[in-house]
């Protein structure tokens, strides 16, 4: 994927498999469609030009490492589908500064936001938030 810069996944893809762009580093906007209901382990990995992606609220699971060292602008905003958050998922995202978590999130994997940085979030009802999560 050394020249892909924009990426439109059709509606009819419901999971993206573990690491299906990994170190996309040219990678700048991705839509994703209404019906995904999980992002596997280290789907947009290090993909550091990655500008703009919008969650659907469809979207349930988001994997371990699925936006590791990805460079985001400002905040990120989980639809209240979102049930879990794997771990170092969103590890040295070092743009991202805020999130708003679901209400219905019941679980942060380890270090999901580590080295990134956060000023505010907002949690909803979740049964556990592992070592070093935020």
């Amino acid at each position: 994927c050394d020249r892909l810069q924009e990426l439109n996944i059709p509606p009819s893809v419901q999971c993206i498999g573990h690491s299906a762009f990994f170190r996309c580093k040219r990678l700048r906007s991705v839509t994703l469609p209404d019906c995904l209901t999980e992002l596997a382990p280290w789907t947009f990995a290090e993909c550091d030009s990655l500008l703009w992606i919008t969650l659907p609220r469809s979207l349930t699971v988001i994997g371990n490492h699925c936006f590791h060292s990805c460079i985001s602008p400002g905040g990120i905003t989980f639809h209240e589908g979102v049930r879990s958050i794997g771990k170092y998922a969103f590890r040295r995202c070092s743009c991202l500064t805020s999130v708003k978590l679901p209400s219905c999130l019941t679980v942060i994997g380890v270090r999901a936001f580590e080295a990134c940085n956060l000023d505010t979030h907002t949690q909803g009802q979740i049964r556990a938030i592992n070592s070093k999560a935020l």
